[in-house]
């Protein structure tokens, strides 16, 4: 074994992608609303491991407890891996972008926004203790790791949402669809 400390110099060049707020209707189904707000779509080429691309789309999610645990809301079924195609089955909520061709890619990652997200066992707990606020309504992010070329149309698709309703005394699977056409910038 050899002792470090160890260096290795890189470069890294920002490239700018497209980001824009959508203007989509929200939709409500069993009491539970959805709504789109922001789809940010990363430039193709020089990706992680050599995937290019990806995106983040952020929505709103109305109607919920006051008092829901955050992190229960963002049990969707993830992605497996850096590819973004869906491996579900987890029992989790179902939450896909849908190509132009078909393609349906799952998120790789699920966060309400303004969540902490733990680097130590305290931050662990402290994320545990996180709750909807009394408008009832949080802000999600989910983050694609698949490409996605600049301009393409793409369906946010979600099928049902494990969360608790404003009035319910336990979370349960919400059941929709709601599905949106989102246009990204060119």
């Amino acid at each position: 074994m050899v002792d470090g400390p160890w260096q290795i110099p890189f470069n890294l060049t920002p490239a700018a992608g497209t980001a824009g707020a959508l203007s989509n209707t929200p939709l409500t189904h069993n009491g539970l609303t959805i709504q789109p707000l922001r789809l940010d779509v990363a430039p193709g080429g020089g990706g992680l491991d050599g995937v290019a691309g990806g995106a983040r789309v952020v929505v709103r999610v109305s109607g919920l407890a006051p008092g829901m645990h955050l992190r229960d809301l963002s049990g969707f079924n993830p992605g497996d891996g850096l590819n973004g195609y869906g491996s579900g089955g987890c029992g989790g909520g179902t939450l896909l972008l849908v190509l132009p061709n078909g393609q349906q890619i799952a998120p790789s990652y699920v966060h309400s926004l303004g969540q902490t997200v733990p680097v130590t066992p305290a931050e662990d707990q402290a994320a545990l203790a996180q709750t909807v606020g009394p408008s009832g309504t949080a802000d999600l992010e989910a983050l694609f790791f698949a490409p996605i070329p600049a301009g393409t149309n793409v369906t946010l698709y979600v099928d049902h949402v494990p969360a608790q309703f404003a009035g319910a005394a336990t979370s349960s699977q919400i059941s929709g669809p709601w599905e949106f056409r989102l246009q990204p910038s060119a």
